[in-house]
């Protein structure tokens, strides 16, 4: 991804010769490795000018977007970052996620009691 000469985002297509692209011809999944990749390094330079100890962002769904294969790669990814000792935040609806990622809360209304928070 880079910036064009009208200061927009652009893809360079190396499955397509290299070529640039809109990243409005992004598909849903594919915009969804984008934005995860920007929020990493956004992260990461958030990390090295505050000179933080820890590395820590959400990342808020998107997950409905993906196939099985992009949600592999995805959580690859995000093992990969718990390696090196990243923190990464996943909110979503998508109940298969539940099954692979080992830590969670849920979050359940209770209108006698006020919002009720369960670890997973």
């Amino acid at each position: 991804m880079q910036i064009n000469e009208n200061n927009e985002f652009e893809i360079i297509d190396y499955l397509n010769e290299g070529k640039s692209r809109s990243v409005k011809t992004l598909s849903g999944g594919q915009a969804f490795q984008v934005s995860l990749s920007l929020a990493l390094a956004l992260a990461e330079s958030v990390q090295s000018s505050t000179k933080a100890s820890k590395n820590f962002f959400f990342i808020d769904e998107g997950f409905g977007t993906q196939d099985n294969a992009s949600i592999n790669i995805v959580f690859e990814t995000l093992l990969e970052l718990r390696r090196e000792n990243r923190i990464v935040g996943i909110i979503s609806h998508v109940e298969e996620l539940k099954e692979r990622i080992p830590i969670s809360l849920s979050i359940e209304r209770d209108e006698e009691h006020g919002s009720q928070i369960f670890i997973n």
